[in-house]
Order: C-alpha cells, then sequence, then structure tokens
C-alpha cells in the first residue's frame, strides 16, 4: 500500500545499498526545502481525505483553528 511520497522513495530506496552514503550528503537546508515541497504538494489531499472521512470532525477542526486566530 503507499500513501504518498514518502513510501513511493522509500520502496526506491530499499534496494540501494548505498542510500545512507547518498542521504549522508543532503543538506538539512536542501531537505527542508524538499519537506516544504512536499507538504505543498499534499496538503490539498490531505484535507479532502479527512473531509469524505469525517466531515463533521473536519469542519469543527477548521471552525477552531479560524476562531483562535
Amino acid at each position: 500500500m503507499r500513501h504518498g511520497e514518502y513510501i513511493v522513495f522509500a520502496e526506491d530506496a530499499i534496494d540501494d545499498p548505498n542510500i545512507i552514503n547518498r542521504l549522508s550528503f543532503v543538506s538539512h537546508q536542501k531537505y527542508c526545502e524538499e519537506m516544504a515541497s512536499w507538504k505543498e504538494r499534499t496538503d490539498e489531499h490531505i484535507k479532502r481525505y479527512q473531509y469524505k472521512r469525517n466531515p463533521a470532525e473536519y469542519l469543527n477542526n477548521v471552525e477552531k483553528i479560524w476562531l483562535n486566530q
């Protein structure tokens, strides 16, 4: 089962004997940039999923966020 890009990446990485070495060369800044990009791409999908799963709970959470601003 796949859920998001991390699992897809992990499946590819499992067979890579050099994955730890390759990841050690990724800077923290580059990691943070990629995480922000990933979050931007997936946020809308996550919101739709949460709404479809339980609309009342989703709307209550949105309302709490709006009221606390």
